[in-house]
């Protein structure tokens, strides 16, 4: 009897049921909305995409409405709380003007790209088609984004502030506090995606767009950012520094992107993918095969979906049949939703289920085993400040999943050359004429993304360099020691840089690999390396200059990564937009937008990495002229030269005199060749006194020394 009384006990305590009246209306509604979101799911090949979107919008309206009479308490005032504060800062109003004044830039650059026509009802057909597929590409980029950077840091902010714990004190549950979170940052970014709208509604008038395909674009949107929302919130909860989180992020969604891209290529467009992966997954009738698993994998990515959709929209072009559109977008959509959709469960289920334990564990810490050393440490040394970067300070704290992130673009990026390198020496038995040309485009690809992925690190490392300590309130005690303000400042500019060493192994691996085989150039590497430290001093000095003018760590690590990645890609969206402008002025300019976009790629730090991965045959006229690669050489120093002035020009007219501003000091210059008064006063204290001499003769010349000493010293 009393092995049944504590069963159920513990039955009670773990999945508590309450009779409530409150109670049962939350039931109800969560149960009424499922079963709507089902029934819409189950008839959506029966209803056009316009019926769809209207359907879930009802159920968006009808949960809405439940939450605001409190029948559905998914959220907690720590939403509406959220939702004003961010309404209150002048950022995100800053942000969306900005958003608003590049599509009227685009808008504009559009209008002038058609020319003049006779024909007005289709010049403004063709303006308004033209425009819509901007706008689209550049909405889904932004949300990529932007995303991780409004998201990431929702739980870990609370955590690095130390107010999460007065969160979970109170009677909030998990899911008010991490849905409140996750809906307040949403909302926020809803409103920046909104902001477009009213330009795109005033175009419904000219036509050329159909209104399914704006609702499909908007429809995705929301569902790329709903995906990488929940992704992000995940992150969130797992990582307690809001650096972490962040980065985390953006590597994940990086990661699935450079995976499933080449992925999908070849599952498009290779005769025998459908053959070599008609494997069943599980044995039975009707079974899905590697095929299908690695189809449903691809659904998620934006840039596949658009793939799919541009080769219908050329399908129909080449046939002159009835728009490809209509036929494949249904499919593709409801792929999409499904995957983004299950995605969102998936994250926020284990957001809600962690977010407790995990908070209250990195709140307190892990009770260590006896016995257990801490890992050796080298000598402090006579640089003790750059000793503390690198030996206490460390890098990124990443757990689990990270490391399984980390693994598989590792595993991801070396497999090929592994495989080409082991085909070309052990299975051939002999050298393959072609073995060079192949590593040489392995090594300049995954040899970018890296690269690229190591200067992130960099640049993040840096933007909460200076934040922890005064968060920590170590600052004073740095600044109370004898090390100068520009030891202390070159200290934390190399601990940045040397946080990704095991990066270095990465990258060396590869370059490695593609000079053992011929995929690389001698003279190539010293040029690689030289180019990653520019890139990464620049990222480095930007880092540091947020971490001094940010108010929190988590705003110094938002603004680097918008920054750097805008300096890296954001001229693009400007130069691509410019085009129709430039197009305007006749056939002559075709070598003027040549040079201009040479010149644009010469300063965008991956496709640098790329073209200065070179091979000789590169140079030869056989394989694609050497005229253009010469050309292409000489943008990409120019790039180098015009980073390395960049980054001198930022650490010594901004941020070496912020950095004494901030931290309150003026260095101290002495003549040239006397020690500072603290050597001396340690020479003074070590110097031993003079011997005294046995003879009283010799006591004068003793005298002298001892005068002639203390006088030089």
């Amino acid at each position: 009897m009393s092995v049944l009384q504590s069963c159920m006990t513990w039955f009670r305590r773990i999945f508590g049921w309450s009779t409530s009246r409150q109670s049962w209306q939350e039931r109800l509604s969560f149960l009424a909305l499922a079963a709507a979101a089902f029934g819409a799911w189950w008839f959506a090949d029966r209803l056009t995409i316009f019926q769809q979107v209207l359907v879930w919008g009802l159920i968006v309206v009808a949960a809405l409405v439940l939450l605001r009479r409190g029948w559905l308490t998914l959220f907690g005032p720590v939403l509406f709380y959220d939702m004003i504060r961010a309404g209150r800062r002048g950022r995100y109003f800053l942000l969306r003007c900005l958003y608003a004044g590049l599509l009227l830039f685009i808008l504009l650059t559009t209008w002038l790209g058609l020319g003049n026509s006779r024909d007005e009802i289709q010049k403004a057909t063709r303006f308004a088609s033209n425009y819509f597929e901007t706008f689209i590409v550049v909405q889904l980029v932004l949300v990529v984004i932007l995303t991780p950077a409004y998201v990431a840091g929702a739980i870990s902010e609370e955590k690095d502030r130390k107010t999460l714990e007065f969160l979970l004190a109170t009677d909030l549950r998990n899911r008010e506090i991490v849905l409140s979170k996750f809906g307040s940052r949403l909302a926020n970014l809803t409103l920046f995606l909104l902001t477009g709208l009213p330009i795109l509604g005033f175009l419904q008038f000219l036509g050329g767009v159909s209104p399914e395909l704006v609702f499909s674009g908007f429809a995705a949107t929301g569902l790329t950012m709903l995906g990488i929302a929940s992704v992000s919130i995940l992150c969130s909860v797992y990582f307690k520094k809001p650096r972490d989180a962040i980065g985390v992020t953006y590597l994940i969604v990086l990661t699935y992107h450079a995976l499933s891209i080449p992925l999908h290529l070849w599952l498009k467009f290779s005769g025998t993918a459908a053959a070599e992966l008609d494997v069943p997954i599980w044995f039975g009738a009707g079974a899905p095969t590697l095929f299908d698993a690695f189809n449903w994998l691809n659904a998620g990515n934006p840039i596949a979906a658009v793939i799919d959709i541009a080769q219908a929209q050329a399908m129909r072009v080449v046939a002159g049949g009835p728009s490809g559109i209509e036929l494949v977008l249904p499919g593709i959509m409801k792929r999409y939703a499904v995957f983004h959709l299950v995605l969102t469960a998936i994250c926020l289920l284990l957001a809600v289920a962690r977010v407790r334990k995990l908070a209250l564990r990195q709140a307190f810490g892990r009770t260590r085993k006896a016995g257990v050393r801490h890992r050796s440490r080298p000598a402090v040394g006579d640089l003790p400040m750059l000793w503390k970067e690198i030996s206490v300070e460390g890098g990124m704290r990443i757990n689990w999943a990270a490391s399984i992130v980390l693994a598989t673009l590792f595993l991801f990026s070396m497999s090929f050359g592994v495989w080409w390198t082991f085909y070309h020496f052990f299975a051939a038995f002999g050298e393959d004429p072609l073995i060079h040309e192949k590593m040489n485009a392995w090594v300049r690809i995954a040899g970018a993304i890296v690269a690229y992925l190591t200067l992130l690190g960099v640049a993040i490392r840096a933007s909460t360099t200076i934040g922890v300590e005064r968060d920590k309130q170590t600052l004073d005690s740095l600044l109370t020691s004898p090390l100068s303000s520009s030891s202390i400042l070159w200290s934390k500019f190399l601990g940045a840089i040397l946080t990704v060493r095991l990066g270095w192994v990465w990258l060396g691996l590869i370059w490695g690999l593609g000079l053992v085989t011929g995929g690389l150039h001698v003279l190539a590497l010293p040029l690689l390396v030289a180019a990653w430290f520019i890139y990464a001093t620049f990222f480095a000095i930007l880092g540091l200059w947020f971490s001094m003018t940010a108010k929190t760590t988590m705003r110094a690590t938002v603004y680097t990564m918008l920054v750097s990645i805008g300096l890296t890609f954001g001229h693009w969206i400007v130069w691509m937009c410019c085009i129709p402008v430039f197009l305007m002025r006749g056939p002559g300019t075709g070598e003027g937008l040549k040079y201009i976009a040479q010149f644009q790629l010469g300063n965008t730090p991956p496709f640098v990495i790329g073209v200065l991965s070179f091979i000789g045959e590169n140079f030869s006229n056989n394989f694609g002229g050497g005229r253009e690669m010469a050309e292409m050489m000489g943008f990409c120093i120019l790039g180098l030269f015009i980073w390395g002035v960049m980054a001198m020009i930022l650490w010594n007219a901004a941020l070496v005199p912020r950095f004494r501003r901030f931290c309150g000091r003026e260095e101290v210059r002495y003549p040239e060749g006397e020690p500072p008064p603290g050597e001396r006063a340690r020479r003074r204290r070590s110097m031993a006194p003079p011997p005294i001499p046995p003879e009283d003769d010799d006591w004068g010349e003793a005298d002298d020394q001892w005068r002639e000493r203390i006088r030089r010293d």
